[in-house]
């Protein structure tokens, strides 16, 4: 069997690997692109093929598909991480003047994405103090990693993207609550 033909007869492989992985992600990096990664895969899994070796091919290739997904999806959602939009307001005036940044706006009507954002800070109030604590230095003026602030809360990395994960899907919830 050749390279193209035993690529041509595992592209159900790229498949299975990409729809179980997209499943699991909830649809947040498309299913063509995981395909895609897949399929890089499936290739440099049928150039390293050796028939001597007596493993079937399916076997070989299965985890290089699944390998190449996930390196295809850290890759994305690294290049991602690396460009965070600039903070709408400052923490630090905020600690200063201990109110919310939209208390001193004009009174008139607010663009759809700073009512939204207003919204949103009124519900973090809501959330558990250390979920709170967690979003701002995630995603506040201090962007720390998982990794940086699950050593100030003395957990693992794993454990802080649960608890944030968890606070933006509550965030969520009540947004669209507050807005039913």
């Amino acid at each position: 069997m050749t390279r193209d033909e035993r690529i041509e007869a595992h592209v159900d492989l790229c498949r299975l690997h990409a729809g179980w992985i997209y499943r699991r992600i909830r649809g947040r990096i498309p299913l063509d692109d995981l395909v895609q990664y897949g399929m890089v895969g499936l290739c440099k899994a049928a150039d390293a093929f050796d028939a001597s070796r007596g493993v079937r091919f399916r076997t070989f290739a299965d985890r290089r598909v699944k390998g190449a997904i996930l390196d295809g999806i850290r890759a994305e959602t690294k290049s991602r991480d690396r460009v965070q939009p600039p903070p709408l307001f400052s923490l630090e005036a905020l600690r200063a003047d201990n109110g919310s940044p939209f208390d001193q706006m004009d009174p008139a009507p607010l663009p759809d994405v700073l009512a939204d954002v207003a919204c949103v800070w009124r519900l973090m109030a809501e959330l558990p103090e250390r979920a709170q604590r967690i979003i701002r230095l995630y995603y506040g003026d201090e962007d720390l990693s998982d990794r940086q602030i699950a050593a100030r809360f003395g957990l693992t990395p794993g454990r802080i993207a649960q608890i944030r994960t968890q606070a933006i899907q509550a965030l969520v919830r009540k947004q669209k609550w507050a807005a039913a």
